[in-house]
This record gives structure tokens, C-alpha cells and sequence, in this order.
């Protein structure tokens, strides 16, 4: 019988699973070690950075004063000439009295204002601070609803509620499309301001209005007042009637630049025709709102012809409550670019149209 007792079989090492373990573990502790301290080190060169530019660019701010005898107004002057080395940042504000200078790169950020050469980690107020940048505008809340009532000699009034807790800095926009030689005003319970930024007549007898307020300040749900007059509160006994919409709009800010252009149709434009209403340059931040308004039977069709394309979000496609077959309708459509767009609609229209146009309003977001 073969004796195997003796035969001796090769040999094999190396690493066990646990072994295995441990120097994959021993490796991303390294590897997390690194990636803080490069963070640490950039960051701190970024620091370095920011307050080399800001003592630099305040130095000049001050030179530049003594010549124009004034703080300037804009920084792009001055900056052509002024060492932005290492891709610094810039936010300027300045009253010609005095000035705050926000210097940024990465994640930092400092600030510096007139009379004090002291600098102050964050940014100035009213300035991005990449280290709290602000939330994305958005719709929290939004009402679309009618109303209709017999106008009395020196006007009638009827209440649009916002159920909605209101914040001091949520920015409130009302678009209504009232009836025939209406006009109208709006107050607040709490005596903030609810200003009309927008009015537009349509027709020579004035068939339809567009009109646009905006408020700030307001704490909690509110019941706003609508003050409706026929004929200039001269007269009373006309049907008035409204389609409203209200935004209630967060990250926007309290003062955001309103621009509004109109693209006004005409009477009777023919049924089928394509009509590419005027553009406006938006980005991200902004928030664009479209709408048509029109006394007429039929709607017309819509289509983005932004460039690039855009998707938007229809809030309401409205009648007036008195009235049938579409007559006296309110389109109103928004978005919230991503990216830098011209933005447009393409109508195509129906028929039987009296008067019809559209408008278009940014809101800019002021930095």
C-alpha cells in the first residue's frame, strides 16, 4: 500500500478576507483624511484670495472717491482696472455717501463697508452669500377664483381671500381681468400697502382690463378688499365681474423688478391666424408669467416658442362668471427657469374675437 504520510503539497499565502477588510478600511480613512485637509487648504486659499481682492478693490473705491468726489455707483469701471486675481467675485453697492463690497470665491465670502477697514465674514446685506444661498423661488400658495356684483354709486367692494399663513417676506401678485369700464383699488386689514403696478384698457370702450397688484409685509391668512367702481364711481347699476389669481411667492423677495410687456391683437383678428407675441430675457431666479385675456367665443390655441423651449405651468383658464362660450376669459401661465431663456407664447387664433392681446411680466429677483 502507498505510504502518503510523508508527501508534502505546496505552499499558498495571502490575504484572508478580514485582512482584506481591514486594509480597504485603513485606505478610506486615508483617502477622507485627504479629501478634509485639501478641502481645508483650498479653502483657506480662497480666504486668502478674497481678502487680498477686497482690501485691493476698497483701496481703489477710495482713490476713485476722491476723484469723482462721490462713491461711484457700479464697480464694472473700476474693475477693469482692479487685479480680480484667483477668479474673485464681486457685489457692489454704493450710494455715492458710502458703499458695502462683497468679495466671494467658493464658499467664502467677506464683506467690507465705507469707513471701516475692517473685514466681516459673509456677505453684505441684500448680497448672495454662496455659503447661504438663497432658497429657489417657488408658488407656496395660490387662489384662482371670480367674482361678481352690481356696482352702487361710489362703488361696491367684495373680499379675495389668501388662506395661508403669510410670511413678512412672501411676495404677494394679483392678476385680474375685470369687465367693462371697471375700476378698482385694493386694501390690506393689516395696512400694508397692496400696490397696483399694472393696468391695461383694451377696446375703445374699454371691453376689458388687465390689472396687476403686488404686496409685502403681511402676516398670517388675510382677507384683501377689492373696491369695484363702474364709470369712475360716478354710477352705479353696471354687472361688474373679475377673474383673479393670486400668487403667494417665496424666495422671490420683497422688491423684485416687475417688467410687462404687451402685445396687443386688435379687434377681429381672423380665425387660424398665428400671432407670436413680444419676448423677455429671464434666468435663473427670475419667474416669468404669461397671459391672455380676451372678449371673445373662442380660445385660442398656445404653444411655448421660448428659445430654448421652456415647459410652463398653467394656473388658470378662467370665464367671467356672467358671462358664457368663453367671453371675457383670463389665461395665465407660469415657470421658473433653470437657465437664461428668452421666453414667448405662439397663439393661434379662434374665432369670433372682439379684442384680444396678451402680457407678459418678469420678475426679476433682485440680488
Amino acid at each position: 500500500m502507498l505510504n502518503t504520510s510523508n508527501k508534502r503539497y505546496p505552499q499558498y499565502s495571502g490575504f484572508t478576507l478580514v485582512e482584506l477588510l481591514i486594509v480597504i478600511t485603513v485606505i478610506a480613512i486615508l483617502a477622507a483624511i485627504s479629501v478634509v485637509a485639501y478641502n481645508g487648504l483650498s479653502n483657506r486659499a480662497d480666504e486668502s484670495a478674497v481678502k487680498a481682492g477686497l482690501s485691493e478693490t476698497a483701496k481703489r473705491l477710495e482713490v476713485d472717491k476722491v476723484d469723482r468726489g462721490a462713491y461711484t455707483s457700479s464697480l464694472d469701471d473700476l474693475l477693469n482696472s482692479t487685479s480680480s486675481g484667483g477668479n474673485v467675485a464681486y457685489q457692489y453697492t454704493g450710494t455715492g455717501d458710502g458703499y458695502c463690497l462683497t468679495a466671494s470665491k467658493g464658499s467664502v465670502s467677506y464683506h467690507i463697508q465705507s469707513g471701516s477697514a475692517n473685514q466681516t465674514q459673509g456677505a453684505c446685506t441684500g448680497h448672495n452669500d454662496p455659503a447661504n444661498p438663497p432658497a429657489p423661488a417657488e408658488i407656496a400658495h395660490q387662489n384662482i377664483s371670480t367674482f361678481n356684483l352690481t356696482t352702487v354709486a361710489g362703488g361696491n367692494t367684495t373680499t379675495l381671500p389668501i388662506n395661508y399663513s403669510l410670511e413678512p417676506t412672501d411676495f404677494v401678485f394679483i392678476l385680474m381681468n375685470a369687465t367693462y369700464r371697471t375700476t378698482l383699488s385694493m386694501t390690506s386689514p393689516g395696512g400694508q400697502p397692496i400696490t397696483q403696478v399694472y393696468n391695461k384698457t383694451m377696446g375703445a370702450s374699454g371691453y376689458q382690463q388687465l390689472f396687476a397688484f403686488t404686496g409685502t409685509g403681511m402676516t398670517g391668512p388675510q382677507n384683501l378688499t377689492a373696491n369695484v367702481c363702474w364709470q369712475w364711481c360716478g354710477t352705479g347699476g353696471w354687472n361688474a365681474s373679475a377673474v383673479y389669481i393670486i400668487y403667494v411667492i417665496k424666495g422671490m423677495g420683497v422688491n423684485p423688478t416687475i417688467v410687462a410687456t404687451d402685445t396687443p391683437f386688435g379687434a377681429r383678428p381672423s380665425n387660424g391666424s398665428t400671432i407670436s407675441p413680444a419676448r423677455q430675457t429671464v434666468g435663473p431666479g427670475d419667474m416669468a408669467i404669461f397671459t391672455y385675456d380676451c372678449y371673445c367665443n373662442n380660445l385660442p390655441t398656445l404653444a411655448d416658442n421660448s428659445s430654448p423651449a421652456q415647459t410652463w405651468t398653467t394656473d388658470s383658464l378662467r370665464s367671467h362668471p356672467n358671462n358664457t362660450a368663453n367671453t371675457a376669459a383670463l389665461t395665465a401661465l407660469h415657470l421658473f427657469p433653470s437657465s437664461s431663456a428668452d421666453v414667448s407664447h405662439q397663439l393661434t387664433m379662434g374665432g369670433g374675437t372682439t379684442y384680444s392681446s396678451s402680457t407678459l411680466f418678469t420678475l426679476k429677483k433682485n440680488s
